[in-house]
């Protein structure tokens, strides 16, 4: 999270390094160090890459949701086909279609 801030007060440099941080403890590459796919300079890019690296970084925590929620994009992924997930009172729950 403090990438993100870093991110939104324009120093764009310090958020990348930290996400670097994280990437090196797991020992891939690091962003802006190479390919074009691991470019990451605008702020769009930045952020876009601390919503992946959260999403991996976090996958079975169970905090993407308030994730979702800070960023204002949760109800873009509410009752999404394919994801299985629907909205109540703020709390996302899993729920298996086919076994409906």
């Amino acid at each position: 999270m403090l990438a993100e801030c870093y991110n939104e007060n324009g120093n764009q440099a310090k958020a990348v390094e930290l996400i670097n941080q994280v990437r090196q403890r797991a020992g891939i590459a690091l962003l802006n160090s190479g390919p074009a796919c691991l470019q990451a300079t605008s702020k769009d890019q930045v952020f876009e890459r601390i919503k992946h690296e959260r999403a991996i970084e976090f996958a079975a925590e169970g905090i993407r949701y308030n994730d979702l929620k800070r960023w204002g994009t949760a109800d873009l992924h509410d009752e999404q086909p394919g994801t299985g997930g629907c909205r109540r009172k703020g709390t996302l729950y899993q729920n298996n279609r086919r076994e409906i």
